[in-house]
């Protein structure tokens, strides 16, 4: 057969390949059956047909083979390799690599001999899982790490067995999944999931009341919020979250507690609140991408999921879930058959409409994907991040094919026009650029915006451009010789535009802000608006359908549609969810507070997450969007704008403050002090006294969106973050400025300051951590590892650790004195808020799923170098102590 090798069939069509393997197989194999003779090894033909049981273009380890043909047919390892030569010399094998050994199969031959073997496929495949049950006692999370192979098709070789049962359950224990997770990567649990789903629509396991059918759906239906946790500890850690969520299953939950016991972890997870039943069938948080091709929308969000909804049922279709962080960005291909979408996690992950089963991954970007485009041949997808990339991808192969010629600013937004051959990408300054899709040389660059310019979008069937901006503006470009020549300015009255659509033939522009507009121009001007529900803060993305209809996806988790002409008719695909925006901890840690979407809070135990009571009078509708406490005292940025305070053991009393306020972003309140901090919209920094309500200082912070404070246990200091990346201090009787800087990552989201007043940490939205040594005024850390927005960060009392949580659905601790990473849990594909509390070292979070608490644990993985003697460092603390 040596003529016939698997190449050689390559050029036929499908009935000569088929008579032509068989007739080459069936020849050899009676020629081995008469003319070779293998010394320690019998029945040749039949362990040759039984190759076939090994999964498609999988190399075959002879040490598998060896372990599989001794136990159960006689044979001696030298047996095993003369045979294996002997298949080589004859073409049956495509290879015989005596260097890595293993063999390849060609896959066209693998076909055919199962075919044969189509009466002993299950009895093979039993065969070869008892001969490792020699080495096992079928102890399966005993396996050593040589059985490599073992350790990833153990689940395959079980099922194709029918030996189901065992099969559920090994993976519903603990021992095995961690196990296998640490050898083989989180990955290595998706087919193990798709294998039970399998089972459950086949319904040949008992799985409703089974508790190992049960743990095993738990276990490896979490296997993404697995993504970038290491050590054993976490990996168990963040699965007693996910087996909790599932429901009452004790064993497996006591087996993953002691695992991470036993190996060091840093985090417990006391409690969850299931919120399931309070989320519909749409988005938990911002919906930041929608796209649009034939009677499909897709949407991705804040809650790290895409969804596929149908425009004629406005039903959802499909939910796809695999990104953690926020998901940003996605798209159709041109024939509709494959969503692509991107996000926090730096990944891009394909998607088949039909099935939903998953296509391909991505892997390239270093930071945050904003942006992705196909061109109109589907197989070439366009991608821009925050690394300063645009990358140009063959979605078939999955690989990357060129990057474009980009000065490394990040990149916010890409587009694909002008036939499929020019790509325009935007970003963080204020240039448009254009390149070749071919060779990824930059053919024009423009700068013509005075701010960042958030969306770029050609017009299909028209050589024109649209960019729109954050100085308030879109700017309509011709770009019929492939170079940007500026045509039209549209001033978009009232805020930043976030996203900028153009029609087919470039006579309509749909431009959305963040004032909750969407705005429709046309070749004669303005063509009329679209204002949000007053509930709706920004409108973020924005697609438009072949029969013209308008697809919002909004910043409160909705999804709405109308047609440009009738905007008076809006419907929505998805509702809002009443899930938790904001967290803190209050009583001296006994309760914790929750503000949810609709101006509700509520107040549980710590200790067990039981109902306490709830606050919802003169809060308004609406997201609350902060929550503090302090000594007998908590306060709410509540919907309606305003800010309500009021006494824990008073329910009588309560205190309206910035009541002329459309919206609140921060609320901070000092834990010794009866003082309140807020800020507003338009930037300013305001402080009251309690209980009088007088206002004892107001500021304009000059720096963006405040979305953060914090104020030392003593009250004496108050740090702000700023959109622009500004961080500010000032005192907090008075506010005299005490220090003023710029955070390297840019928007400081979040900031912390210690209980001395000697150090502040500030959490980018980026994801860097950088803590600041006030007293030298330098930053004395840089910490990385979350890829989405840093929403909470607490300096716990031993001056070394710092807490952190994420968008990207992880819990981290670190060691400040040795900078690294010390925990990282994930209770979420996203999150939403979280709040921490030094005295007790618990943490409260808030995902789409629900609340989930934890506690902190003191163990040999804590860093071990000396703590930072913080109470020694502070100038500042020590003058404003001694000042009063």
């Amino acid at each position: 057969t040596g003529a016939y090798g698997p190449q050689a069939f390559d050029v036929w069509d499908a009935d000569q390949r088929r008579n032509a393997i068989g007739h080459a197989i069936m020849s050899s194999l009676h020629s081995l059956e008469e003319n070779v003779t293998i010394n320690g090894g019998s029945a040749l033909r039949e362990r040759y047909l039984s190759l076939a049981i090994f999964p498609a273009a999988t190399p075959i380890p002879l040490r598998v083979l060896t372990q599989w043909w001794s136990a159960s047919y006689g044979w001696t390892p030298s047996a095993v390799r003369q045979f294996c030569r002997v298949l080589a010399d004859r073409s049956l094998i495509s290879a015989y690599l005596a260097d890595r050994e293993v063999i390849l199969l060609h896959d066209v031959f693998r076909i055919y001999l199962r075919h044969l073997i189509r009466d002993t496929w299950r009895s093979l495949h039993r065969s070869l899982v008892d001969a490792f049950r020699v080495v096992t006692g079928s102890r399966w999370s005993e396996l050593g790490d040589d059985f490599g192979y073992l350790w990833k098709h153990l689940s395959y070789h079980l099922h194709e067995a029918a030996l189901d049962d065992e099969l559920v359950s090994v993976l519903g224990s603990p021992s095995y999944v961690v196990s296998k997770v640490i050898r083989l990567g989180h990955q290595s649990l998706t087919g193990d999931f798709t294998i039970l789903e399998t089972l459950a629509e086949l319904k040949s396991v008992d799985h409703p009341p089974h508790s190992s059918w049960q743990a095993a759906h738990a276990l490896t239906s979490a296997s993404y919020l697995l993504h970038d946790v290491r050590t054993e500890a976490d990996i168990a850690t963040t699965l007693v979250a996910a087996v909790l969520r599932a429901g009452s299953l004790p064993d497996p939950l006591a087996q993953l507690r002691e695992i991470s016991a036993t190996t060091g972890g840093s985090l417990d997870v006391s409690w969850v609140q299931d919120d399931r039943r309070m989320v519909p069938r749409g988005h938990v948080g911002a919906v930041v991408g929608v796209a649009a091709v034939g009677a499909h929308v897709a949407s991705a969000g804040e809650d790290g999921t895409v969804r596929l909804w149908s425009l004629e049922s406005h039903d959802v279709v499909r939910t796809f879930r695999g990104h953690t962080g926020w998901v940003f960005a996605v798209a159709f291909s041109a024939d509709g058959e494959t969503i692509a979408s991107a996000g926090d996690d730096g990944v891009i992950r394909l998607w088949r409409t039909g099935t939903g089963e998953p296509a391909g991954v991505l892997v390239g970007h270093t930071r945050r994907v904003r942006s992705i485009a196909f061109a109109d041949a589907s197989r070439v997808l366009v991608s821009g991040a925050e690394d300063g990339q645009v990358y140009v991808w063959d979605v078939t192969s999955h690989k990357l094919l060129r990057g474009m010629e980009t000065p490394g600013c990040p990149v916010w937004s890409v587009a694909v026009g002008c036939g499929g051959t020019v790509v325009a990408a935007a970003g963080e300054d204020e240039f448009v650029r254009l390149y070749d899709l071919e060779t990824g040389q930059l053919l024009s660059e423009k700068a013509t915006h005075r701010d960042w310019v958030r969306s770029v979008s050609f017009a299909a069937r028209a050589p024109l451009l649209a960019s729109g901006s954050g100085d308030k503006s879109v700017l309509i470009w011709s770009v019929a010789d492939r170079q940007l020549a500026p045509v039209r300015r549209i001033d978009v009255a009232g805020d930043r535009v976030r996203c900028v659509v153009l029609s087919e033939r470039g006579d309509l522009v749909l431009a959305s802000t963040e004032e909750a507009k969407i705005h429709v121009v046309d070749a004669n001007g303005p063509a009329g608006e679209v204002q949000m529900p007053r509930d709706v803060d920004w409108v973020r993305s924005v697609a438009l359908t072949d029969d013209g209809v308008i697809v919002a996806g909004c910043e409160d988790g909705g999804v709405r549609l109308w047609e440009a002409d009738t905007p008076d008719r809006v419907s929505a695909l998805a509702s809002v969810s009443n899930t938790v925006w904001s967290a803190a901890f209050a009583d001296s840690g006994r309760l914790v507070l929750l503000g949810r979407a609709d101006g509700e809070i509520e107040l549980r135990d710590v200790a067990s997450g039981a109902p306490n009571r709830s606050l919802s009078d003169g809060i308004g509708t609406g997201r609350v969007w902060s929550l503090t406490a302090g000594g007998d005292y908590m306060a709410a940025a509540c919907g309606n704008g305003r800010v309500r305070a009021w006494m824990l053991r008073d329910e009588n009393w309560h205190l309206d403050l910035d009541v002329e306020q459309t919206r609140t972003w921060s609320v901070v309140l000092a834990r010794s002090m009866a003082r309140l901090a807020s800020s507003t919209r338009e930037g300013h920094i305001r402080v009251w006294d309690l209980p009088t309500g007088d206002l004892l200082w107001d500021r304009s912070a000059q720096a963006g969106r405040v979305r953060s404070m914090a104020l030392d246990d003593a009250g004496t200091v108050l740090v702000a973050g700023g959109g622009d990346g500004t961080v500010s201090l000032w005192r907090a009787d008075s506010g005299e400025p005490l220090g003023r800087w710029t955070n390297p990552a840019g928007w400081a989201r979040t900031v912390a300051v210690d209980p001395p007043g000697a150090r502040v940490a500030v959490g980018s939205g980026a994801g860097d951590i950088y803590v600041r040594d006030l007293d030298r005024n330098t930053d004395t850390a840089h910490l990385t590892g979350h890829t989405g927005r840093v929403l909470m960060l607490g300096f716990a009392p031993d001056t070394d650790r710092l807490v952190s949580a994420g968008a990207d659905g992880t819990v981290r601790i670190w060691s400040l004195d040795e900078q690294r990473e010390v925990a990282t849990v994930r209770v979420g594909a996203s999150l939403q808020c979280a709040a921490f509390d030094p005295d007790a070292e618990r943490i409260v979070v808030a995902s789409a799923t629900g609340v989930t608490a934890l506690t902190m644990n003191h163990g040999d993985s804590t860093g071990t170098g000396a703590a930072i003697n913080a109470r020694s460092t502070s100038e500042i603390s020590r003058q404003l102590r001694r000042t009063g």
